[in-house]
């Protein structure tokens, strides 16, 4: 969120400051140390997945935490098999909110526990080639690159092209019952990172540790998924460094979604704006921070 407080001052951390203003603190590293056990951010260890954290325990500005055990991130949940399922009850997951295409859905649905409801935000079909596969696009040379610059230009539609799914996922966390809710998509990566970003920021989580938060996709998945896919791209004759960008992130990255949001009056404005209700900021705070 767009933020302006005075070093140790306590103040509301919901107040806005000029568009242009925010300067995103720069990591020391793309790949982050790994979270200790306890930490915030910690790997939860879930067979077939690499991306499953807890959203809890961050800090926020006011000195609070976000509750653990309430909100958390994944890639895609399509391959557990029964012990991972029960593994995900175990973690007190009632509601997985799916990011996903409709045609990724449908070619891999979830497994989640018995009782736990599925809410789907994306109901639209991307329908353009990427929707077919994007190994199958390289590999067929249909696509030749992929740069941070490109992805930093579909970064900076989200606000637009993903409004739906950020409100139906705070709505969906506003009337949720005290089990814990999963946000994912395929990879874990890039729209469950931005709409995470946005909920830790309307948490009230300070900017650094929102960062952090992202950057440990890095960590966790991406190093092993270019291992994954790099002897297949060779077998072809192709560089996987002109496509590093489809499987890493960059701190510019979500730094491109939020400043189209602070253009549009900041989170809390923009939010508003497509229709979320005025009290979910609020209650979702007095939720899921303590």
């Amino acid at each position: 969120m767009n933020t302006t407080t005075e070093p140790g001052d306590g103040s509301d951390t919901r107040r806005p400051t000029p568009p242009d203003t925010r300067r995103w603190p720069e990591p020391d590293n793309r790949f982050p140390a790994p979270s200790r056990p306890g930490e915030p951010g910690e790997l939860i260890d879930l067979p077939s997945t690499s991306n499953l954290r807890d959203l809890g325990g961050y800090p926020t500005v006011d000195g609070r935490r976000v509750v653990p055990s309430r909100v958390f991130r994944s890639d895609r949940l399509s391959g557990l098999d029964d012990s991972g399922v029960a593994i995900l009850a175990r973690l007190g997951i009632g509601t997985a909110i799916d990011l996903r295409y409709p045609e990724e859905r449908a070619e891999a649905p979830n497994r989640l526990p018995d009782g736990a409801r599925l809410v789907a935000t994306c109901t639209v079909a991307r329908g353009d080639a990427m929707a077919a596969g994007f190994l199958d696009l390289v590999i067929s040379r249909q696509v030749t690159s992929y740069t941070f610059d490109d992805f930093e230009r579909e970064y900076r539609r989200f606000p637009n092209e993903q409004a739906v799914s950020i409100v139906r996922t705070l709505e969906t966390l506003a009337d949720g019952d005290e089990r814990g809710a999963v946000i994912h998509c395929t990879a874990g990566k890039d729209r469950t990172g931005m709409v995470c970003g946005v909920l830790l920021l309307l948490l009230g989580v300070g900017e650094a540790d929102v960062m952090h938060d992202y950057l440990l996709t890095n960590t966790y998945r991406s190093a092993r998924r270019v291992a994954e896919v790099r002897s297949t791209l060779d077998a072809h004759g192709i560089e996987i460094e002109h496509f590093r960008a489809m499987f890493e992130v960059a701190p510019r990255l979500l730094q491109a979604t939020l400043e189209e949001i602070d253009r549009r009056g900041g989170i809390e404005r923009y939010l508003l704006d497509h229709g979320l209700d005025p009290e979910i900021p609020a209650h979702l705070r007095g939720t899921l921070v303590r």
